[in-house]
């Protein structure tokens, strides 16, 4: 129920269309029926694509304006450290251009394991965000893993960060200037004549 949660407030808040890599491990624990309304098309999964067509962990991220994997466990994370790509999700992670942004999918307890926190810091070196867990344990069993609104946030952060590294060039090139220097001069004559 959490990740259909987090899916629907994503697509109602941030997203215009919303994809999912259901890897094998996670079907089990996934409630098809609760994810198929927020999703655009059925989830991917090595049946499903993955085995069939060799190339669609690349179709995927090249389709994606952005890559969140939630819950992203110790062990993706740590795939995804050292370049291991041994199914969809993991060969699609790096097929995709930074920054992939992992959200905590374990307990602080895990996080804090030396190990763990290796191939965090090798994950954020290569230009990756990770979404620390929460402190307090959540009563649905997550564990303290990110909010929806946590995650929501981390999305809207990258977005606008994209959008200022596409135009900052653009909206800084002309010397800035007040609005009333700024202005057409026609414009401001016919805004005269119209009074």
């Amino acid at each position: 129920m959490w990740l259909a949660d987090c899916l629907a407030t994503f697509k109602r808040d941030f997203a215009e269309s919303v994809r999912l890599i259901l890897p094998d491990a996670a079907q089990p624990a996934v409630l098809r029926d609760v994810l198929d309304p927020v999703l655009d098309q059925p989830p991917y999964t090595e049946a499903r694509g993955g085995a069939g067509d060799p190339s669609l962990h690349v179709t995927l991220t090249t389709w994606a304006e952005l890559f969140l994997v939630l819950p992203a466990s110790a062990a993706i994370i740590g795939k995804a450290a050292t370049g291991i790509a041994d199914d969809l999700l993991s060969a699609a992670i790096a097929a995709g251009r930074p920054p992939v942004i992992f959200a905590s999918g374990m307990s602080l307890e895990t996080w804090n394991r030396p190990a763990v926190q290796l191939d965090i810091a090798a994950v954020k070196k290569a230009g990756h965000i990770v979404i620390p867990p929460r402190a307090e344990a959540a009563a649905d069993g997550t564990a303290g893993w990110p909010t929806a609104e946590i995650v929501l946030r981390y999305l809207w952060h990258h977005h606008m960060r994209g959008l200022r590294a596409r135009y900052w060039a653009e909206a800084t090139a002309a010397p800035p200037a007040t609005p009333a220097a700024a202005a057409n001069p026609l414009t401001i004559q016919r805004t005269a004549q119209a009074r």
